[in-house]
Formats: structure tokens, sequence, C-alpha cells
């Protein structure tokens, strides 16, 4: 599994019951915010984005 930048970053996969889109497979969380993507990387992006303000 991809190494998460900030350790209060959760990555983890999607489930069958917790899928945006059937190419959506990753998640990646900081405390109540989430962020997704088709690869761990994608939402760990995702995530920073929009941490930094930036949502995708």
């Amino acid at each position: 599994m991809t190494q998460a930048p900030d350790e209060r970053m959760i990555v983890g996969e999607t489930g069958p019951d917790w899928e945006p889109t059937p190419a959506i497979k990753y998640y990646a969380q900081i405390e109540g915010i989430y962020a997704f993507g088709s690869t761990p990387e994608a939402a760990i992006a995702a995530l920073e984005a929009i941490m930094n303000g930036d949502p995708e």
C-alpha cells in the first residue's frame, strides 16, 4: 500500500458498498474529509488538493 504523506492520513480501498463510481477503488481520509481516486496516489493527490483549498 502507498505510504500516506501525512501520519493523520488514512489510505485504503473502497468496498462494493462504497464506490462512488466503478473506476474509483481507493480513498484517502484526514479526519472527516475524504477524497477518492482510481489509484492510491490519485486519492492522495485529490485529498491534498482539497486540503490546499484547490478541490478538483
